[in-house]
């Protein structure tokens, strides 16, 4: 792939990254899409752990 068409695709990929993220923003605050504290993901997949170590 050319250099130049390589560089078009990147830019095109990062404005729909960006768009993806305003849209999660807006759901997010709004209330649409819940969210959940890091120390409550942490801890379930602290669990999830113990449970495929046979604990």
């Amino acid at each position: 792939m050319p250099p130049e068409q390589l560089a078009i695709e990147l830019l095109e990929e990062y404005f729909d990254d960006c768009d993806d993220a305003e849209r999660l923003e807006a759901l997010i605050q709004s209330g649409e899409m819940k969210t959940y504290p890091l120390e409550q993901v942490c801890n379930e997949l602290a669990g999830l752990g113990a449970i495929e170590d046979g604990e």
